[in-house]
């Protein structure tokens, strides 16, 4: 089953909470925001702007996901003491609906 490519199936409608204010510059969207790629699932964009985006793929998410940690055999690698080395996994799961298939980030 290939997963819709639709920012509107993976997102509920959600009440204002305090004023919408201007973006900062360092929270500049991705370049390719409103264009749809099937082979993206979402994207990961850090706050500082030395950094660049990382576009997370579908089958990549489906099939064991992405790690994140201090140590360099992490697919994502992060030099701070105070993230462990095998910090956390961010994964797609369709098991209780494929049509809606829903990230997980789970501790590691």
């Amino acid at each position: 089953d290939e997963l819709a490519c639709s920012a509107e199936s993976f997102t509920q409608p959600t009440q204002p909470t305090q004023p919408t204010q201007p973006t900062q510059a360092t929270q500049r969207p991705p370049e390719n925001e409103g264009k749809c790629n099937p082979g993206v699932f979402a994207s990961l964009v850090p706050r500082h702007p030395h950094l660049e985006p990382l576009a997370m793929e579908t089958d990549r998410l489906l099939n064991g996901g992405y790690t994140i940690g201090r140590f360099g055999e992490c697919d994502i690698s992060l030099d701070r003491s105070y993230i462990s080395g095998h910090h956390c996994r961010l994964y797609v799961e369709t098991e209780s609906d494929p049509a809606r298939p829903s990230l997980y980030i789970m501790d590691t």
